[in-house]
């Protein structure tokens, strides 16, 4: 069972979280394809800050399973003829909605996609929260950042900002472009008129 990962932590998430969904059906391990992020230098792999209990694929798994085509098609042939290469077969996402087939696939297998939809994990939801803890414990300015998350007298609401390559990156802003100004007041104004009192913690990235 191998899950490609690919895009930033949010969605590396995701897709690990549905790959370990997978395996756990199917009782096999879950191995983690990165080699896409060897010609993606926008982003980088960031699952190892969690508890997850997957390794990573080396390119002898990625061959074995003949999701290496780096190979020559002639090589990939006398492999599988020898028995050294066991195919795995592709499921790859085919739109952003829950894909009801992902129940019927069997191992090997390799998930290509993004499989943002929480009901193709629902099944490990609490394996996957201690799985998603961090390794390392928090420096000083977090720990004093989550404190005051965590301050009952406060209703804490987090106010996420997305810039960095959606501003930067022309490919990027002209699929997803951003959110004006005028829609985060308007957030804020909703918010502030139904909470009794809130504060409002903002991340964002330049």
């Amino acid at each position: 069972m191998i899950v490609k990962l690919l895009g930033g932590l949010g969605n590396q998430m995701f897709q690990y979280a549905t790959g370990r969904a997978v395996a756990n059906r199917l009782g096999t391990p879950l191995l983690l394809d990165l080699s896409a992020f060897e010609r993606y230098n926008l982003r980088h792999y960031e699952l190892g800050a969690f508890h997850i209990e997957a390794r990573v694929a080396t390119s002898s798994d990625l061959v074995r399973a003949g999701c290496n085509t780096v190979l020559p098609v002639w090589l990939r042939r006398l492999g599988r003829l020898a028995g050294l290469i066991r195919p795995a077969a592709l499921h790859k996402e085919t739109a952003f909605t829950y894909d009801e087939k992902i129940l019927q696939v069997y191992a090997p297998v390799q998930l290509d996609g993004y499989w943002q939809s929480e009901r193709y994990f629902l099944d490990v939801a609490d394996k996957l929260r201690k799985e998603f803890t961090l390794s390392q414990p928090l420096d000083e300015a977090n720990r004093r950042m989550l404190d005051k998350i965590r301050d009952p007298l406060i209703q804490a609401v987090s106010l996420h900002i997305r810039r960095g390559d959606y501003v930067s990156n022309a490919h990027t802003a002209q699929f997803h472009g951003v959110c004006s100004l005028g829609y985060y007041q308007s957030a804020v104004d909703h918010l502030a008129t139904r909470l009794r009192k809130p504060h409002f913690f903002v991340f964002s990235r330049p």
